[in-house]
């Protein structure tokens, strides 16, 4: 996305950019929203887990995960 635009970017670029199969990609994923939300999911799963282990400072603690993903937060 750093590249082309979300709104650009088509399945067909997908396959050849991860180098994935058609059938591949669609036993994992429906559409490209569905690789966007998978993303997403996995980074706020992380994000939590970050959370959960905190030592309390919430905000030390948004902020240490914003700078390890600033490249994704920024595309979104």
């Amino acid at each position: 996305m750093s590249a082309v635009p979300y709104d650009e970017i088509t399945v067909k670029q997908i396959l050849l950019e991860s180098k994935l199969a058609k059938k591949t990609f669609y036993r994992n994923f429906e559409s490209k929203e569905d690789v966007l939300l998978s993303l997403v999911r996995t980074n706020l799963r992380d994000y939590f887990h970050v959370v959960d282990a905190g030592s309390g400072d919430v905000l030390a603690t948004i902020f240490t995960f914003a700078v390890q993903n600033k490249d994704l937060l920024i595309l979104l």
